[in-house]
This record gives C-alpha cells, sequence and structure tokens, in this order.
C-alpha cells in the first residue's frame, strides 16, 4: 500500500511546497500524501453522485454512490482518510451500493454520523473529485456519544495524553438522559443547521503536526486539508467543499481548552476557489475565500477562563455577537454571524458560529475595488503572541501615518481635517488622504464604552497598555477612512457601572495605536466632541440602536435561535470542569435574564451619564419635534420645543453650527457666594414688590454675608460649613413662636452697557435643601420643589439634601438684565417647620463670548420661530445654542409620497482605466461613477433617497432634479474633477463590483426607485469592462428593465460621457471635413417621431453644448454641457414629453456656435 501511495504521489500529485523531503522527513509516506495538493485536472473532474445525499436520518439505508463516467471504479472510506491513501479503503464498481447503519462501527468511530468520502478512478487515475457525504442520526446523539470515551483508536485519550492538549468527549447522560431536557435533545440538534468537518484524524491529532494539538502554532504552514459540509435540518441545499483547516482564536489555544475553534480556507488548490453559498441569506455576499467557525472561547463551559466578573458560569454564545449585531443596527460595517452544531468525523463536537473575517477580501465584497487595494489590521495578540500591530493584507504604513499625525495633536482644525482628506476650509486636498471615517470610528467607539469591553481595543488584562481584539480596513488606493469592525467581544457585558471611558495610555507607541486611543486624542476636538454627542443622541434616544428596548430585542433575537441548542452544548461540554454540569435552565437561563432584566434596562442611562462627566455630551437635550421621522401628509405641521436655550434648524442638509471655538465660553462672576444678601422671614404676607422691584426698601431685613455667605440652620451638622446667617430662630417651631418654611432673599448687582452686549451665557449655582423660586428683576427664572405660585408662607414640595452644588441655565432670560442696578430675588422653602435643617446658597455666573469664538451660527441656519409646514419630503437638522454650547443634533427626516418613477438608470462606469502609468499610475477605481437622470416633465425631489446595496449614498436634503437632468455620483470626487473638468454631485462610499453586482436606489419611504444587477459577461456588454467604456443606456429617454442587457450598450467614447446623454463616435465618410472645423449636420429622420438623430464634428477636444429650443426662443432641454475629445458624434433626441411642432438644435463651442431648424409631428 505504501508503494502505491509514493507511486500515485509522483505521478499526479503535486507537493504544495514542493519541498517535502526536508519539510517532512520524519513522517510515514502514507500521511505525507495526505498534505498533497490535488492538481487542476483532478480538481476539474465531476462529482460523484450519491443517492440519498447528505442530511438526518432515523433509520439505516441503502446508499449508491455513481461515477460520473463509466467503468470507473470506486474508493471510499468511513473514518475521514483519503480513499486515495488510505490503508484500509474499500472499494467496488461504479454504481456501488452500501449500507449506512449508525450502530455499524466497522471502519469508522463510535458516532452519531456516518461520513463517507468516495472518489471515482479508472487504472489508478482519478475520475472525480472527492466527495463526501455526512449522514446525521440524531436519534443517536446521546447513546453514540459515550461520556469520557473517545469515539476510536486514532483519537487522544480522554484527559491530556499528546503534547499536554485537553481532550474531553461524550454527551454527560446527567443532562440528556434527565427528565427535564432528554425530550428535548433531538429538537436540540435540529433547530439550527450543522457543520460536518471530515479529515484524516493525524492533521489533527498527530504530535508533530496536528493542528488540534499544537494549537498555539498560526499560519499556512499549520493549514491541513479537509472536508466541509453544511448540512440544513429542513432538506433543504447546503453545500460541501474541499479546504484547508487551522485552529482559530487567541489566548484559548491553550492547550488547556479541549475546545477549539477554526478556520476554514477555500483555495483551488483543494478544489473550488471559493465557497459560493448565502451563507448570511440576504443579509450578506454569497461568495468566501475564508471563513471562521468561532465557539465561546472565554466564558466558555468548555475551558472556563474568565475575568474579574466570573468565568464558565457567565457563558451565554450571545455577547460577542451582540457587540457584532449592535454595529450592524448603528448602520456600520459588520461581520455577520449564524449558529451551527459542528461533527468532526462523526462526533459531535458541540455548538459554533459562523464569522466572516474582516480581512481584505471582505472589504471588497463589502465596498468593491480590489482586494490588492486594502490593508486589514489587528493585533497580534493571544496565547504567546506579542500584542502589537500587525497587517494581515497590505501594509501599516497608513496606520502608521495616521499615529504619526495623531500623536503630535487633533485639537486645531488643520489636523483635523487632515486625517479627513480635507484643507482647513473643508475643501478635498487630493494630497491627503481620507484616514479617518468619524461617524465609523464614534460608533465604534459608543458600541465599545456601551457594552463595557475591558479586552478591547485596549485591554485591561495588560494594564491598559496594550491594544487589543479589533480589526480594520483601509482602501489605499480610494481612500475613505479606516473601517472599525468590533471582535471577539467576549468581555462585555457585565458588570453594570463599567466605565471603559479612560484615557489610557496603549497608543502612545507605535506598535500600540489602536481607535481607542485615536479617540482620545480626538476628544481635545471640539467639533469631534459635538459630532460624537450628534451620534450619542441619535443612538439612544427615540427609535435608536442604543435604547433598553432594542438592546433587549437584540440579545433576546439571537437568544431564541439557540434556546434549544444550547442543550447540546451542555450536555457536551457542560461537565468539563466540574462534576455537575453547566445547563440550559441554571447557569445560561440566569445569565441572559440578568442582562434582559437588570443590565439593560439601566445600562444606557449609565453609560450616558458617562459621557456627560467625560464632557463628550452637553448636560442639555437637543430641539424635540411633535413627531418622528416617517411619511406624513403633505401639509403636516411640524414643531419643536425646548427646555432652554435657543433653537436654529436647516431644511437643505447643510449643518446648523458654524465654526467652534475650543477655547470655550469665558466665564465672569456677576454674585459671587460671598456677596451682601438682605434676608426676611416674613410673618404675614408682604406682597410681591419684593421681588419685583429693584429699588424695593429692605433696609430693615437682616443682612447676610462674607464667608461663607449662606443662609440656613444645622440642627445636627453637615450644613454648618456654608452659613452665615443662621435664621433657625424666624423657622424652626423650637425656635420661633411664629415659624416660616418661607425665606425671602435679595441679592442687589450691577452691570454696564458693554458687559450686556457681551453676555451669551447666564447660569445660576445652588446648593439648597430643599426649594426654591428665583426671581430676575421680577421674572421667574427657575424653580426646584417649589408649589406653583407658592404663597408667604408656603413650604417646599419635597424633600432635597444639598449634597451638589446644581447649575441652572438662565441664558433664555438674559433679556431681562439692564445696564445698572438689577437684582436677583430668591424664595427660599423648607420641607416642614419641624425640619433639622435648611439651606440657600447661590452664585451668578455669566459667559462672555470671546473674540476669537468664531461664527457660531451657519450661513443657512434659521432661528426657530414657529410651526414649519411640510409639503415635500424635509430633512430638519435642529439644535440648541446655549450660550456659546450647541446642544446634540436631532435630525427628523418627512417623507412625503413624490412621484419618482422619472428617475431612470443611464449610466453605470464600473471599470474605469487607470491614469498614468508605472509608479504615477493612478488606479482606475478612483475614476468610478454612476449616473441616473429625470426623465419626467417636472422635478424630482431626492430628499433623503439613498443608494444602499452596491455602493452607498444618500442624497442631500432639499435636492431635486429637473426635467432632463442627470445626478452623478462617483467613487472619488478629486479625481473624477481632474478626468472629466466638472464636479460631480456627490461621492458615494465603496466602489462597483468590476464583475457585476446589483446596486438599489431607494426613495426617502424605503421604496425601491432603481435596482439593477449588471454584468461583464455577454449577453451584456463587455466594452466596460476591458477598454475603459461604460455601461450607457441605449437611447436617451428609457423605458426598459435595466436588470437586462438589452437596455444597455457600450459608450462611445472611453471614460463615457457622464452628466449627458451618450454620444455614440462614428466617422462620416460621405462628408468632407477637415479636423479644424465644428459641424453642426441636419438632423434625420426630419420631419421625426418621437425621435432623431443630430450628429456633429468637433475638431479639438473641448467644452460642448448641444439645446433645444422652442420657437419662443426657450430653451427645453440641454442635451449636453461636457468636455468632448475631437472627433465626429451622433446622439439620439426623444421629443415624446413635448408637443409636436417646429424646434431648434443649437451648437455652442469656443467661438463657435450654429442652429439647425427641426420638426416634430406628433
Amino acid at each position: 500500500m505504501i508503494q502505491y501511495v509514493f507511486t500515485l504521489s509522483l505521478n499526479f500529485i503535486n507537493n504544495k511546497q514542493g519541498h517535502f523531503a526536508m519539510k517532512y522527513r520524519y513522517l510515514y509516506l502514507f500521511f505525507i500524501v495526505s498534505l498533497f495538493i490535488i492538481p487542476d485536472d483532478v480538481k476539474a473532474a465531476k462529482k460523484l453522485s450519491f443517492e440519498p445525499p447528505r442530511g438526518f436520518f432515523d433509520h439505516s439505508f441503502q446508499l449508491t454512490i455513481t461515477a460520473p463516467v463509466e467503468n470507473a471504479t470506486i474508493h471510499y472510506t468511513l473514518n475521514g482518510k483519503h480513499p486515495l491513501t488510505a490503508e484500509n479503503v474499500m472499494s467496488g464498481s461504479s454504481p456501488l451500493t452500501i449500507t449506512v447503519d449508525p450502530d455499524d462501527f466497522a471502519n469508522r468511530d463510535y458516532a452519531p454520523a456516518v461520513c463517507v468520502r468516495a472518489i471515482a478512478v479508472i487504472a489508478d487515475t482519478a475520475v472525480s473529485s472527492l466527495n463526501t457525504h455526512t449522514y446525521i442520526f440524531v436519534d443517536k446523539i446521546t447513546s453514540h456519544s459515550r461520556d469520557g470515551q473517545r469515539p476510536g483508536a486514532e483519537w487522544p485519550h480522554q484527559g491530556s495524553s499528546v503534547n499536554g492538549q485537553k481532550m474531553d468527549y461524550g454527551m454527560d447522560p446527567t443532562v440528556s438522559n434527565s427528565p427535564k431536557y432528554q425530550d428535548r435533545i433531538q429538537a436540540a440538534m435540529t433547530d439550527i443547521p450543522s457543520m460536518s468537518m471530515v479529515m484524516d484524524l493525524a492533521d489533527l491529532f498527530d504530535p508533530a503536526v496536528g493542528i488540534y494539538v499544537n494549537a498555539a502554532e498560526h499560519g499556512e504552514e499549520w493549514e491541513r486539508p479537509c472536508s466541509l459540509e453544511l448540512i440544513n435540518p429542513d432538506g433543504s441545499d447546503g453545500f460541501h467543499i474541499n479546504c484547508g483547516a487551522r485552529i482559530r482564536g487567541g489566548w484559548s489555544r491553550t492547550d488547556s481548552n479541549p475546545k477549539h475553534a477554526f478556520r476554514y480556507f477555500f483555495r483551488s488548490e483543494y478544489g473550488e476557489a471559493k465557497l459560493q453559498h448565502p451563507l448570511f441569506e440576504d443579509e450578506g455576499v454569497d461568495e468566501f475565500d475564508k471563513m471562521d467557525l468561532r465557539t465561546s472561547q472565554n466564558y466558555s463551559w468548555a475551558y472556563g477562563a474568565g475575568s474579574k466578573d466570573g468565568g464558565a458560569e457567565r457563558n451565554t454564545m450571545l455577547r460577542d455577537v451582540f457587540s457584532r449585531d449592535l454595529q450592524r443596527d448603528m448602520g456600520q460595517p459588520y461581520t455577520r454571524s449564524r449558529y451551527y452544531h459542528l461533527f468532526i468525523n462523526g462526533t459531535y463536537w458541540g455548538l459554533f458560529q459562523t464569522q466572516e473575517r474582516s480581512e481584505a477580501s471582505f472589504a471588497e465584497s463589502y465596498f468593491g475595488s480590489d482586494r490588492e487595494d486594502y490593508d486589514a489590521i489587528k493585533v497580534d495578540a493571544g496565547y504567546q503572541r506579542p500584542y502589537i500591530m500587525e497587517a494581515t493584507d497590505g501594509t501599516l504604513d497608513a496606520w502608521n501615518a495616521l499615529w504619526a499625525i495623531a500623536r503630535n495633536g487633533l485639537s486645531d482644525k488643520t489636523s483635523f481635517n487632515m486625517i479627513q482628506g480635507l484643507n482647513v476650509d473643508g475643501s478635498p486636498n487630493p494630497d491627503y488622504p481620507k484616514y479617518v471615517d468619524l461617524d465609523n470610528l464614534i460608533d465604534f467607539m459608543i458600541n465599545t464604552l456601551f457594552v463595557g469591553d475591558f479586552d478591547a481595543p485596549i485591554s485591561e488584562f495588560r494594564g491598559n497598555n496594550s491594544p487589543n481584539n479589533f480589526w480594520a480596513t483601509f482602501n489605499r488606493v480610494n481612500p475613505d477612512g479606516f473601517k472599525f469592525y468590533r471582535h471577539d467581544s467576549e468581555h462585555t457585558l457585565f458588570n453594570i457601572f463599567e466605565d471603559r471611558t479612560g484615557p489610557y495610555p496603549a497608543g502612545e507607541q507605535q506598535e500600540h495605536f489602536n481607535p481607542q486611543w485615536l479617540h482620545q486624542q480626538l476628544t481635545e476636538n471640539a467639533e469631534y466632541r459635538l459630532l460624537f454627542a450628534d451620534r450619542v443622541y441619535r443612538h439612544f434616544y427615540d427609535d435608536g440602536a442604543l435604547t433598553p428596548e432594542a438592546n433587549t430585542d437584540r440579545l433576546i433575537f439571537r437568544k431564541d435561535q439557540i434556546d434549544n441548542a444550547i442543550i447540546a452544548e451542555s450536555a457536551r461540554w457542560g461537565d468539563v470542569l466540574r462534576g455537575t454540569p453547566y445547563t440550559r435552565d441554571n447557569e445560561w437561563l440566569d445569565d441572559v435574564n440578568y442582562l434582559i432584566e437588570d443590565y439593560f434596562p439601566v445600562r444606557s442611562e449609565i453609560v450616558f451619564d458617562q459621557f456627560i462627566d467625560q464632557g463628550w455630551y452637553p448636560n442639555f437635550d437637543p430641539p424635540q419635534f411633535n413627531t418622528t421621522s416617517g411619511q406624513v401628509n403633505s401639509g403636516f405641521q411640524l414643531t419643536m420645543t425646548t427646555a432652554g436655550g435657543t433653537i436654529y434648524y436647516t431644511d437643505d442638509g447643510t449643518p446648523v453650527y458654524g465654526q467652534l471655538s475650543d477655547t470655550g465660553t469665558q466665564m465672569t462672576t456677576l454674585i459671587p457666594w460671598t456677596i451682601d444678601k438682605r434676608v426676611l422671614v416674613p410673618v404675614q404676607d408682604i406682597g410681591t414688590a419684593w421681588r419685583l422691584q429693584v429699588d424695593f426698601d429692605d433696609s430693615d431685613w437682616d443682612m447676610a454675608g462674607g464667608v461663607p455667605g449662606g443662609i440656613g440652620y444645622e440642627k445636627s451638622s453637615g450644613y454648618e460649613q456654608y452659613i452665615s446667617l443662621d435664621v433657625a430662630k424666624y423657622m424652626h417651631e423650637e425656635d420661633s413662636s411664629n415659624p416660616n418654611a418661607s425665606c425671602y432673599v435679595r441679592i442687589p448687582f450691577t452691570l454696564t452697557s458693554d458687559d450686556l452686549a457681551h453676555i451669551s451665557l447666564l447660569q445660576a449655582q445652588l446648593l439648597y435643601d430643599d426649594g426654591f423660586v428665583l426671581y430676575l428683576n421680577g421674572t421667574k427664572v427657575a424653580e426646584a420643589m417649589a408649589p406653583s405660585n407658592p404663597a408667604w408662607d408656603a413650604s417646599a414640595t419635597d424633600n432635597h439634601e444639598a449634597e451638589d452644588i446644581e447649575t441652572f441655565d438662565l441664558s433664555d432670560h438674559i433679556d431681562e438684565l439692564k445696564t445698572g442696578q438689577n437684582v436677583l430675588a430668591v424664595h427660599g422653602l423648607n420641607y416642614s417647620l419641624t425640619s433639622s435643617d435648611f439651606l440657600m446658597h447661590v452664585q451668578l455666573q455669566a459667559g462672555y463670548a470671546g473674540e476669537s469664538s468664531g461664527d457660531l451660527i451657519s450661513s443657512s441656519a434659521r432661528k426657530y420661530t414657529g410651526t414649519i409646514t411640510i409639503d415635500k419630503t424635509t430633512n430638519i437638522k435642529a439644535r440648541v445654542l446655549r450660550g456659546l454650547q450647541w446642544s446634540a443634533l436631532n435630525e427628523i427626516l418627512l417623507s412625503v409620497d413624490e412621484d419618482m418613477s422619472g428617475l431612470v438608470a443611464t449610466e453605470i462606469h464600473y471599470h474605469p482605466l487607470p491614469e498614468g502609468e508605472g509608479e504615477n499610475e493612478i488606479d482606475g477605481d478612483l475614476y468610478e461613477f454612476f449616473e441616473i437622470k429625470n426623465i419626467h416633465s417636472r422635478s424630482v425631489n431626492l430628499t433623503g433617497a439613498r443608494f444602499a446595496k452596491g455602493i452607498y449614498y444618500e442624497f442631500p436634503a432639499g435636492g431635486s432634479l429637473n426635467p432632463g437632468d442627470f445626478y452623478v455620483v462617483c467613487s472619488n470626487a478629486v479625481h473624477f474633477e481632474q478626468r472629466y473638468h466638472f464636479k460631480a454631485h456627490g461621492q458615494y462610499s465603496g466602489n462597483l463590483s468590476n464583475g457585476g453586482e446589483r446596486v438599489v436606489l431607494f426613495s426617502a419611504t424605503a421604496d425601491t426607485i432603481l435596482s439593477i444587477k449588471y454584468d461583464d459577461e455577454p449577453p451584456w456588454p463587455i466594452e466596460p469592462d476591458s477598454i475603459g467604456k461604460s455601461l450607457a443606456a441605449k437611447v436617451t429617454m428609457p423605458a426598459g428593465n435595466p436588470d437586462h442587457p438589452d437596455y444597455w450598450t457600450a459608450s462611445a467614447s472611453v471614460h463615457g460621457s457622464p452628466a449627458a446623454d451618450d454620444l455614440i463616435s462614428h466617422t462620416i465618410d460621405d462628408v468632407d471635413i477637415s479636423h479644424d472645423t465644428y459641424q453642426l449636420w441636419q438632423n434625420y429622420p426630419n420631419p421625426f417621431n418621437p425621435a432623431t438623430t443630430i450628429r456633429f464634428a468637433v475638431p479639438q477636444a473641448g467644452f460642448v453644448s448641444i439645446s433645444i429650443y422652442n420657437t419662443l426662443g426657450q430653451q427645453v432641454e440641454e442635451l449636453m454641457s461636457q468636455y468632448v475629445e475631437a472627433g465626429f458624434y451622433r446622439m439620439v433626441w426623444n421629443a415624446e414629453r413635448y408637443s409636436g411642432g417646429v424646434y431648434f438644435v443649437r451648437m455652442n463651442a469656443p467661438d463657435f456656435n450654429q442652429t439647425i431648424k427641426i420638426l416634430f409631428l406628433k
């Protein structure tokens, strides 16, 4: 047998590395062959037919395997080995029938699933690909998973028999046979799909090269061939693919963990170059070159490594995916997951979860461009790793360049704009790569801080000196900012009060640079803090992703997916760490309920307060609307309210704020704590003049002042340090024959006219027990614990301890101030006449706008004065201004039903040619564009419309597209303008796929306007994918189906014709024209109905415009206005929407114009 294998390896199996004799000299020859790679002619061979195919079964059956060619012999195994290399291979002529009996363990392991690997050969030459089918017998899952016993002789013994790797086997009967769970085990196994990994067990467990018993090893040297199947319990199609397997994980690679996770690589050397299957249904792509199969790796029933917040008892298999699902719900790129059971060579191995790997291929799939264009950045972390940054794709050059800028500080406008690819005035600068996507970074940080992740992106386990557990991708060719991904978020959702806002030192060295340190540097910038506050409000309020209700729903959605499946995990792994196994109804459900009942109801408020304490969120709310975003009837009346301050808003998509100042408000004290005050505890009603009149005679009132300056009394201890005037003799019933719970205070102060001109903020600070009403020159400006219209002997409505100084914003009442003498009057209130204490201590401060504060309000913002009528789709952005401080943004999109049917796709430039050559070459992806046109006779309102599949772009508020006009969005605004000499209307994120993909345009009401799946293969035009032409609509007024290739043609010119109907270029053989002459020929046909062809010549490159006019001299349509190369052109004008009659075509070019008359007969 060994001789046969050796001959086979020489004749038709190529070694992957080309030097097996050196690399694997210590292995038996039959084992070496299992590491070899099948050559192309075998990979391309047809597959065997298995009847019945893989699936779930409850009884034995006859399996028939048929070769794709006649006279073939079928070799097969049941033990996971390759049938061409196995010592005990079984064979038979095709078609081959065998009995699949779960109770027959001949030539296979003692396991609940039977794995059949087969290949067809003729004369020792393979004539089929290697195929594997797994048959799962759910009713045998308990009986054929013997607790503590290895499935077969090639598996390591229970315990730590190979390289110290801990092993554990079987289903614990105290779970699987318990009255509580025994009737649910089969449902646990069929509630979710299963994956079956089949391979030579030596590739897992050989001491020298087995990946499972050398789990700490990394890289392609530690990748082994295997078969992977997806088996759906409902019988729907899954997949089978031959691929490479590695161990996946960080610290969990330790040999004390018996349940490792896996990573699978799909490459042509194993068979199919990619896995083509919709792993995530419509949620994600359906083509993969690698896939992670993760499991609980810290708070695991199998391993138990936890943290300060517990260990195995906190296992839920929900925490990590919660963070990634949250990233999705926040509107950011994220990695998708589904739950599966895993079988290894038929042995049940527990509950796992797929996860996309956010590397270059992932970025290519979701953002376009080529994978070679992307950097993928992660921390080289885990068991025996250094915890420094590394690039798994591309380089660290851009990452290190961003760190260098951040290290020098980001508080100023210049550096803040530079990392966004902008000049200081906000215009794009092609020399500044866009390193940061601010919304993505901010949402990543809000996500991280909400879940209280103490192991990412900075690890508390390493003293907050090292980064950990995050990924980032960056498009070097078309920079649109690093995209950060939540990853391995198991150390989350524990302590309700967890505060990870920092700051922390990790990141001060280049090798430890991470997104949280970048965020820390950015919080020194006022604009970043305001943008951070905007995202916080978006996610924490209304229908945001971080409301208690949204968090609970998100967790329950995942909990329901494994509510039964977790029982099987408990039976398989729950007894590894202790005699009494961890179970669903005890530890698992307890921790899930903790999150639902204790954590989520309060966590949002706690984190929100943490942001306020850090100064990342203002201590007042944005304006409130009388409705939420959504559809309204035309004529809807929108109102806004605020608790204080002035509301400003825009409805054109522009920012409300202008320039922000980091110098802040310059505060001055108008009334210090120690100022002289007049005090009276009234014994009768003295009217209201005391608080209304500045010149009221209070000369017979008591005087209070000096240090400390407060008024009150203290029967025990606590307030005495604040009190200058003790009023117990007036207010407490033990000390006064006529006590009163009310106390009047008058505090005069003076202002100059210059003071009044610069005050932009007014606030009072108080220490009070129990209540008060504050009056400024007679106007009530603040109150607390006070009845409405309090009488002269009123009491406070409730107890209030003066534990901290409280600030009350009086900025809405600045107009009450006057030049000269002013008075602040206080009606102090105690809760009762028997209260043990009372305190009234007040200070008044004003904020002055400095000369460097800039223009706080943008030129397009309007002050809110009353109801706004909504008669079209409108996007309102609103903020409150208090002094010099803006609130967070509240934004609302109100959609009015509008006819969008006039919008058509007219040009898609998905594979542009590059510019330049060699080192100076500019990638063609930077010149992509997508063009739409309005072919209706009325304008179309584009507010709130968005591209949300293929490419990503939201049309700005207030935008409309006039009849006949085009709207062009591009991949890079700077490079688009350089090539086409005019500005595109907008820049999208992502890239158009060179191989074709679906692009969808949605309206503001989420209706589909356009859905186009273009392709680069016939019958679609192929020139757009080869020679730099675009995909252009065949006619100027397209009415067909843009999903059909007949709708499209290749553009007339290389680079296409953005913002214009396509010009079909050709040579006019029968016209004698020199190259230095412009010419506009007569149209044909003429008369016409409804379309006619217009031909013209251009002798040199330049701008040319062609327009249609009516007999009144009015322009009815501009057919083109663009830069064109020299040549001969024709274009088609469709006049269907116009009335019949005489029209004129006018051509304008440098030093040239010509007009022809045309006749439209309708």
